[in-house]
């Protein structure tokens, strides 16, 4: 399997991210911060230990890739499952205006971006541990 393959979901690239997200649930007060997995530009999969059921609607403060919570959607639970050793949320997002989707489609491209630039450093440092010729 190629690289573009495995990252390819419903013809929508995914990131493996380590961040979080703000998520709560309409009529209930405050919102609680929950691990995210990965991200696409129509979902994302969360850790939550079954704090949610499928079906649940939220509100989530998505994450942006220098660290803040500034994009909000709507979401709904799609599915249940294990990602990475992780039980969690498949949650497929609406945006209620074309500016804030736009934004989240600029924001996970960037999340892309720094995957792969991570795992180019990530091959290069093992390249120069291991001296291989396969790596020229």
């Amino acid at each position: 399997m190629n690289a573009k393959s495995s990252m390819t979901f419903r013809g929508s690239r995914r990131a493996r991210v380590n961040t979080y997200a703000m998520v709560s649930e309409p009529g209930h007060p405050g919102a609680a911060s929950f691990g995210v997995v990965d991200l696409s530009e129509g979902g994302i999969f969360i850790a939550d230990d079954q704090a949610f059921g499928r079906d649940a609607q939220l509100r989530i403060g998505l994450p942006i890739a220098d660290g803040r919570h500034s994009v909000w959607a709507s979401g709904t639970v799609v599915w249940r499952g294990r990602k990475d050793g992780q039980d969690g949320a498949g949650i497929r997002l609406q945006f209620e205006h074309g500016q804030a989707a736009e934004h989240w489609k600029q924001t996970v491209q960037e999340w892309i971006g720094l995957q792969s630039v991570a795992t180019v450093a990530s091959l290069r440092q093992g390249c120069a541990r291991t001296g291989s010729a396969d790596c020229a």
